[in-house]
């Protein structure tokens, strides 16, 4: 891994030498989410990125990482948090390796297997597919109703 996503993803990686994470940066407010009790050991600051699926990988998006790079980070945080390597930890700490393993595979859905969602996550912050359905729609110039609350009640 080269130097940048090294040091992108030492701000984020679990310190196995304390109790807690190192503290990340804050991303811009699209990119926060609503403070939600968490392990003690994962408490962190409360404007942490948590749902940007380029935190996921390590990357900061503004860095405008390439796919390579996007792929690169992918494979390091597999070995790191992938179940054989845990084994030997806590329940905690291989709980949050579960969890770190699905939050990357959604961010390699969504910005490595598929360009076209990459584009629609980073125009828009679209993650689901009935939304991502809807912004690939517009884009053709087509009115699409995304479903919802409402009808006769």
């Amino acid at each position: 891994m080269d130097k940048s996503l090294s040091s992108a993803y030492s701000r984020h990686e679990y310190n196995e030498s304390s109790s807690s994470l190192p503290e990340r940066r804050a991303s811009p407010s699209h990119h926060q989410s609503p403070s939600t009790p968490q392990p003690e050991y994962l408490k962190t600051n409360p404007n942490s990125p948590i749902d940007c699926l380029y935190w996921y990988l390590g990357l900061l998006e503004h860095d405008h990482p390439s796919l390579a790079d996007l792929k690169e980070a992918y494979k390091a945080l597999s070995l790191t948090h992938h179940p054989d390597k845990v084994l030997q930890k806590s329940a905690e700490e291989r709980e949050h390796s579960a969890t770190r393993i699905r939050q990357m595979n959604q961010a390699k859905a969504i910005l490595i297997d598929d360009s076209e969602r990459k584009l629609a996550y980073d125009e828009e912050m679209i993650v689901k597919e009935h939304h991502f359905l809807a912004w690939k729609e517009r884009k053709k110039g087509v009115a699409v109703y995304v479903s919802g609350a409402g009808g006769r009640g």
